[in-house]
């Protein structure tokens, strides 16, 4: 009898692989938890995490040809480099004075690490397979959508794994017997006994390939039967343009994340069609023509998000997020160009030239995915020379500057920059830019304020643009919030004016102030003198852009219905109160 699951050398392998990897990161946990050497060195905690997650993957998915002196190569290589982003990253995201650096930089690091090595190994794989000069773009595809997949089965077979081992504990509580509940949550069982079934899992995805096959054929089937309709929304949306106007689209502010969603659905869902460039011409004349038609039209696409991004970086400057997504933008441009021309040369077999495309590009997303890790092209360093240049050519107001970003964001090079500012001399407004340099320096979290210039009644008043515009700010309503600064501050320290509305709300005669802070409106309303925060104004829709708010609020196109918190209107958007208790933080 053929057992389903054989124990191989490959399978074997894999699952001793996993085992190492287990007693790296549970190693890591404990040195964490003892505070000793090297868990006190950032940098040797990353790079540690780096390398026993990316390398032992890397082995388990090449593991047929680790006896290759390429596969060898390739590991110690990946080594190297992940411990040089690594420590890159540490060193210049972590302050002088020893504070972390930010969530978003750990996120944009794993990010692209995971993204370079991920479009790397199959490069490695292909080249194993074949012994051969060159990448065969048909194996390049293989392991591309096969890594993915086998990726997925394992994350899948580990999951269900640890499904039934609660079962087992749970089924034993009841009887009394909590042993096995007591070992399976242990740490050295969690981590040991879960790296070695994932990394048993990847040999089982790899064992079986008819299985994975399979499953990227039904993948890929319904990428292929979606690419029509995607191609008729792109070629739908593009052909109102010339009648609706750009202007609603950049309306929206968020236009770029819209014309990139459509690419990236119709790139996907054309490679899923294309395959290795071996099969037939897809679909009938008439559904083909049509999805040459939206792959034509992909520059056209690519140029607007290129005028959305260019608008937004002339208004406001670079930020960490405006360089990733240019980079995002141009990546898609590149594609979106390459197919066009593909798709206008009209050659066979069909959309040839898409795999010259893809290779190309490829490789120019793992040389980005690194340098962003580098000083090449770290984002924060792009940042602090554009807001610094922004700030000192006159582009933002002193006190619209916003510093805590460079503190507690941009990591040393937005300290070193506050440093420069601390000390500018030479300049039209260099006291007060001193003055709020020497401030953020001195900051310790990054909604503390210790209350230096920039924060009297006045200067919160005229950070609040009410509506209607005949009306007055109520004076206690400012110094409220200075006197919460510490809760508030987080929106008091917007670049831009808040746009605030004095309506009543709940009909006892007196007027609410809606506070529409980014993201988070606020609803406050006036008691014994002062004001107090009665909760959060909620849409039942889409929300709107600023632009569009001050709009309807300029026009006065708002109303308010029956409630005891009545329902505000704005224009055609339904929008209410939602209460929370008022836990007052005196600063």
């Amino acid at each position: 009898m053929k057992l389903p699951i054989t124990l191989d050398r490959q399978t074997l392998t894999s699952t001793l692989i996993g085992l190492m990897q287990g007693v790296l990161l549970l190693l890591m946990h404990r040195l964490l938890d003892a505070h000793v050497w090297p868990a006190t060195s950032m940098s040797i905690v990353v790079s540690w995490y780096a390398v026993a997650i990316a390398v032992p993957l890397a082995m388990q998915l090449m593991v047929a040809d680790l006896d290759k002196p390429l596969a060898l190569k390739f590991t110690v290589w990946l080594k190297v480099i992940l411990i040089g982003l690594s420590v890159y990253t540490v060193r210049t995201s972590l302050s002088f004075d020893g504070g972390s650096g930010s969530f978003e930089t750990a996120a944009y690091f794993v990010s692209t690490v995971v993204l370079a090595w991920f479009v790397a190994l199959p490069f490695v794989q292909s080249r194993l397979a074949s012994g051969l000069p060159g990448f065969p773009y048909p194996l390049l595809f293989e392991f591309s959508w096969n890594n993915m997949i086998t990726l997925h089965v394992a994350a899948v077979f580990t999951m269900l794994f640890w499904g039934l081992l609660g079962l087992w504990a749970s089924l034993f509580t009841v009887i009394g017997i909590r042993f096995f509940a007591e070992l399976f949550i242990k740490q050295e069982f969690i981590y040991l006994v879960t790296a070695s079934v994932f990394g048993f899992g990847l040999s089982f995805g790899r064992a079986h390939g008819g299985l994975v096959a399979n499953l990227r054929s039904t993948v890929l089937l319904v990428f292929r039967n979606l690419l029509p309709l995607a191609s008729f929304i792109a070629i739908l949306f593009l052909g109102t343009l010339p009648f609706t106007g750009l202007e609603p689209l950049w309306d929206t502010g968020h236009a770029t994340m819209l014309m990139l969603n459509m690419q990236i659905y119709i790139i996907l869902f054309l490679n899923a069609v294309y395959q290795d460039g071996s099969g037939e011409a897809p679909y009938s004349r008439a559904i083909r023509e049509l999805v040459t038609a939206a792959v034509m039209l992909l520059p056209v696409s690519a140029a607007l998000c290129v005028c959305a991004m260019g608008l937004r970086i002339h208004q406001y400057g670079w930020s960490v997020d405006r360089v990733f997504a240019a980079l995002i933008v141009f990546v898609t441009g590149l594609y979106g160009v390459g197919y066009s021309i593909a798709a206008f040369k009209r050659q066979i077999p069909w959309m040839k030239g898409i795999s010259f495309i893809n290779v190309r590009v490829a490789a120019l997303v793992i040389a980005l995915a690194v340098g962003v890790n580098t000083p090449v092209l770290d984002p924060r360093l792009i940042t602090v020379r554009s807001q610094v240049h922004r700030l000192l050519r006159g582009g933002v107001e002193p006190d619209r500057f916003d510093y805590g970003y460079f503190r507690f964001e941009l990591g040393r090079a937005g300290i070193r920059a506050l440093e420069r500012l601390a000390a500018l001399k030479n300049h039209p407004q260099a006291e007060r830019i001193n003055a709020l340099a020497q401030e953020a320096l001195a900051r310790k979290a990054r909604w503390d304020h210790p209350g230096t210039p920039g924060q009297t009644p006045q200067q919160i008043a005229d950070k609040l643009k009410l509506f209607p515009e005949t009306e007055k700010l109520d004076p206690s309503f400012p110094e409220m919030l200075l006197s919460r600064k510490k809760e508030f501050y987080w929106f008091l320290s917007a670049r831009q004016p808040l746009q605030v509305l004095a309506v009543d709300l709940n009909g006892d005669g007196r007027e609410e102030y809606i506070v529409f802070a980014p993201n988070n409106p606020l609803v406050f309303s006036p008691a014994d003198g002062g004001w107090k925060k009665v909760g959060r104004l909620l849409s039942t829709g889409r929300w709107l852009t600023e632009h569009q708010r001050e709009e309807i609020l300029k026009q006065g196109r708002y109303e308010v219905g029956n409630s005891r918190w009545k329902k505000l209107r704005l224009d055609d958007l339904d929008c209410f109160v939602s209460e929370e208790p008022d836990r007052v933080i005196i600063n």
